[in-house]
């Protein structure tokens, strides 16, 4: 069964604020990279980097699949529109292991 491994961080001061998130897969079947690129890797890749203002990789490793995004917020952007909470924004890390 695979498990994801989430790690995301805050860089920067309140006027340029950047998230960092890295979801990687592990624990599943070996993965081969595909040939082409899907709808979904498409997706992933370029609607939501555009969506977030940002950059978005997906790499595939043979131990599992592994999905980098950096975007950054807006000045004055509220911390709920921001997708994390307050009181995770004033920690600058977390981390989450299934």
């Amino acid at each position: 069964m695979t498990s994801p491994d989430i790690v995301w961080r805050l860089k920067g001061d309140a006027d340029g604020r950047r998230l960092s998130l890295r979801w990687a897969e592990r624990g599943g079947p070996q993965v081969v990279p595909p040939q082409r690129k899907g709808f979904g890797s498409r997706l992933l890749e370029r609607a939501l980097a555009q969506e977030l203002g940002g950059e978005v990789r997906v790499v595939y490793e043979p131990t599992g699949v592994i999905c980098m995004i950096e975007a950054f917020l807006l000045a004055g952007q509220r911390q709920d529109t921001a997708l994390i909470s307050k009181e995770s924004a004033n920690r600058g890390t977390q981390r989450h292991t299934s």
